[in-house]
């Protein structure tokens, strides 16, 4: 449940915060894993505010809920010094348009897989959150896929492997890791693109499919860290664990 703060009066907020994002613990009855997995993550890379706050309505009280901080442009404010930038939510487009023919269709999720030279084709599959960016992201696609050692120039390669690393250690499978989608990226000043996690309602095992199947509980408890290293359809892992320095950095000693 979303509650706008400045829906009637333009730049109200509370505490600089315009936006509740509140949560009943849907997939969660410990009401623990989003409030925690933000506390950790924000540890190592941005990540929202994440709190509990009870809920009373015309003084009656509601219930206990989680509270996280929407990733909007005040955080990329707040986290990367501009907000106008290229920003993306990595969940298929609720609007669909008619793609370009020639487009690939195997595709049709987040991941970053190159589909064709043609920036259109990716319309369905990202979100848009600013007034620009479809070019950038193909430019991000086209050298992660095909051009991956030029990588570093578009991507904060230190914050996305501590993405996909929070998202093995959390089991956290309905993100890029798992199903494919789930995360956000903005493009820094210095035109990296950062990546941003989301949506840890489900993480440490909630949500089962790992990507290529669902897992059993043994299964989770004893997940592999080199998850997906060979798999073509998440190219953010394949490509970077590829390179034998980043892939040392990645795993266990």
């Amino acid at each position: 449940m979303n509650v706008k703060l400045d829906f009637i009066k333009s730049d109200q907020n509370f505490q600089g915060y315009n936006t509740l994002k509140l949560s009943n613990g849907f997939m969660d009855p410990s009401l623990l894993r989003e409030v925690m997995g933000y506390y950790i993550t924000r540890k190592y890379m941005p990540a929202s505010q994440a709190n509990f706050i009870k809920v009373y309505i015309n003084n009656a009280y509601i219930g206990l809920y989680t509270n996280v901080e929407n990733v909007s442009k005040d955080f990329c404010s707040n986290n990367y010094y501009s907000s106008d930038n290229a920003f993306f939510q990595c969940d298929q487009a609720e609007k669909k348009v008619t793609l370009p023919t020639g487009c690939s269709t195997m595709n049709q999720m987040p991941t970053l897989s190159y589909s064709s030279s043609d920036s259109n084709c990716y319309k369905n599959s990202y979100e848009i959150e600013s007034d620009y960016g479809w070019s950038e992201l193909y430019k991000l696609i086209n050298i992660l896929n095909n051009n991956s050692t030029e990588i570093e120039k578009i991507l904060d390669v230190d914050r996305a492997i501590w993405m996909l690393a929070l998202n093995n250690y959390y089991v956290n499978f309905d993100s890029y890791s798992g199903s494919g989608h789930n995360y956000l990226i903005y493009q820094d000043n210095n035109k990296r693109f950062n990546t941003i996690m989301w949506d840890l309602n489900e993480f440490y095992g909630a949500f089962n499919n790992s990507g290529t199947g669902s897992l059993s509980l043994s299964q989770m408890l004893s997940l592999t860290p080199s998850l997906h290293f060979t798999n073509n359809a998440r190219p953010l892992i394949a490509k970077l664990m590829a390179n034998a320095s980043l892939k040392k950095d990645t795993l266990p000693i």
